[in-house]
């Protein structure tokens, strides 16, 4: 109960501040709601000018975080873009590590997966991607999801070269980027180079609607490539 509550604090506030508005009314307006009872077994509630001013002081503090999530319109993708400059700045030992980090995160990609010389490199929070895929009532589960993730991840740079050959009468240069969004979540294509391309993907279509994952793979992208030169450069 208590990760449920902390799940839907976290979602729709950005700082700890509203949060705390929050909470502090809720409890102020509980405590002066409860009956006291009295030795003879007479159940009242106190109606003195020290409860009233505490149940004023609840309310005022629900409204306070009211017009927080009212106004703070950009809050969640702020949180997000924080999130994003934090695990950009950090160096990784291991492709797998860096995509772990992306894939951890709340509200953005499930999968996350680089294909580098032919090799594919992938990871998934396991458990997060579990419950998601539940949630949002995919009809496969982790092993059958992530082997889909994966063949059509291997799939899909094929699948871009006729239509980067058709496009290409545009003359605004290659395809190097491609969004799948469907009913239920989206599909995320990323070619950095010849030699490496990036997917990423989710079953929250909320995630899509929002920019969340596009943000995610977007700083995702910006990792790998610091990863690789770094790494070639050794």
């Amino acid at each position: 109960m208590w990760e449920v509550i902390g799940n839907w604090l976290t979602k729709r506030f950005a700082s700890p501040l509203p949060v705390l508005f929050f909470l502090l009314g809720t409890i102020l307006i509980i405590v002066e709601a409860i009956e006291i009872k009295l030795p003879d077994g007479t159940h009242i509630l106190r109606a003195d000018e020290f409860s009233a001013v505490v149940l004023g002081l609840g309310v005022f503090s629900l409204v306070v975080a009211g017009l927080f999530q009212i106004f703070d319109k950009n809050s969640l993708l702020e949180k997000k873009a924080r999130e994003l400059d934090i695990l950009e700045g950090k160096k990784y030992t291991t492709l797998r590590e860096l995509l772990h980090a992306y894939v951890s995160l709340p509200d953005g990609l499930d999968f996350a997966a680089c294909v580098y010389d032919g090799d594919i490199y992938h990871d998934i929070s396991a458990e997060q991607f579990a419950r998601r895929l539940v949630h949002f009532h995919v009809q496969r589960n982790l092993e059958k999801q992530t082997q889909y993730y994966l063949e059509f991840g291997r799939e899909i740079s094929s699948l871009i070269v006729p239509l980067n050959k058709r496009m290409s009468g545009m003359k605004q240069g290659a395809l190097f980027r491609v969004v799948l969004d469907v009913e239920k979540g989206g599909f995320l294509y990323h070619q950095l180079n010849d030699r490496c391309y990036l997917i990423g993907a989710t079953v929250n279509q909320e995630a899509m609607d929002t920019n969340s994952a596009d943000l995610e793979m977007r700083s995702l992208v910006r990792s790998v490539e610091q990863h690789l030169a770094r790494m070639e450069s050794e």
